[in-house]
């Protein structure tokens, strides 16, 4: 199944939501004392939010086309090359 550029984008901006939301959560537990394990978690979650915000960001400058493969009826993404 093919996604389009605009739905993987809102897929990579929801997942970094969802982790922004878990480490907020995480940060909360840990200043109220709830055990120092809750730092590093809230850092990971922080980091793979980061890191699907620049995935998003990332296709959003990107210039995509969309080509069908005869063979199989895929469509798939390309870069566009000037």
């Amino acid at each position: 199944m093919s996604q389009s550029k605009e739905t993987l984008i809102k897929k990579y901006e929801s997942t970094a939501d969802t982790y922004q939301e878990k480490g907020n959560r995480e940060w909360a537990y840990a200043k109220n004392d709830l055990g120092d394990e809750h730092y590093g978690k809230a850092k990971k979650a922080y980091e793979k939010a980061r890191i699907n915000r620049e995935k998003a960001e990332k296709l959003r400058e990107e210039d995509w086309i969309h080509t069908k493969n005869s063979t199989n009826s895929q469509w798939k993404f390309l870069l566009q090359s000037d």
